[in-house]
């Protein structure tokens, strides 16, 4: 993994490292690099950092679903799986999403 492994969490315009206090994936507001010609609001900045949290939970979702569409599903939870999809989707986007016990 070339990555700095998750999850990841956005705490307001911040994407940090679950679990630790440090700004050490990025910043979405471009004030903070000195930009602040760039306009961005407060729900758009806030919208760009959950996104990108959610990139190592849509990656492994990505991956599962790769997985079934080449018709190798054999060892895969199906059920699971969507639940997984289901889950990074609603991280991406700030939506409550309630695991199923299936």
């Amino acid at each position: 993994m070339k990555h700095t492994s998750g999850p990841w969490v956005a705490v307001g315009g911040l994407v940090e490292v679950e679990n630790d206090n440090i700004p050490d994936i990025c910043t979405c507001n471009p004030h903070d690099f000195g930009q602040a010609h760039l306009k961005r609001n407060v729900l758009e900045v806030l919208s760009n950092a959950r996104l990108i949290a959610a990139a190592p939970d849509l990656l492994a979702a990505l991956k599962v679903a790769e997985k079934a569409m080449q018709a190798d599903i054999s060892g895969i939870d199906i059920g699971a799986s969507f639940e997984q999809i289901r889950a990074a989707i609603a991280k991406a986007t700030g939506e409550q999403y309630e695991t199923r016990h299936l």
